[in-house]
């Protein structure tokens, strides 16, 4: 008996092939795409919203993660919350509204990575410079903890 449970649950397992892992940013980006169209639909301005959304998973999940999250609000925007609903737009004022829209989703995702990588450069170049001095150096943030140390020892004379 033992042995025939133990063989489903395996066989269970096989079936199932969703590593939690991998697919945690993906969950998250739509959770966080249900609520920006939650938020959308009670605001004025569903646009911001939504637009909201993918920069917070652009910031916060993978790369592919943030592609997903600019199709479902491209998709929200279109279907959801440019009227008429449930169609594409009819006049021409939606489809430049959903144009619009459609650009600023896609290049979000870019330029908050432009930025993060700049920023990733720049702490790169501190650090080798903070290495280059030959004493010691502290970098401390705003609340006084210790960001880098350079125990450099003092040169021969």
């Amino acid at each position: 008996m033992k042995y025939d449970a133990h063989k489903r649950e395996s066989s269970l397992r096989k079936t199932i092939p969703i590593h939690w892992p991998y697919a945690r940013p993906y969950i998250f980006t739509v959770v966080l795409s249900v609520l920006a169209t939650l938020l959308a639909r009670f605001t004025d301005a569903p646009a911001i919203c939504l637009l909201l959304g993918v920069m917070v998973s652009c910031l916060f999940a993978e790369r592919f993660s943030d592609f997903l999250s600019a199709v479902l609000s491209v998709l929200v925007f279109a279907f959801l919350i440019s009227n008429p609903y449930w169609r594409l737009g009819a006049s021409s004022s939606v489809n430049l509204r959903l144009a619009a829209f459609t650009f600023a989703s896609t290049f979000i995702p870019d330029i908050i990575r432009l930025r993060n990588t700049q920023i990733r450069r720049k702490i790169e170049e501190l650090k080798e410079l903070i290495d280059f001095f030959p004493l010691h150096v502290l970098l401390l943030d705003q609340t006084g903890r210790l960001v880098v140390a350079n125990c450099g020892t003092m040169p021969d004379r």
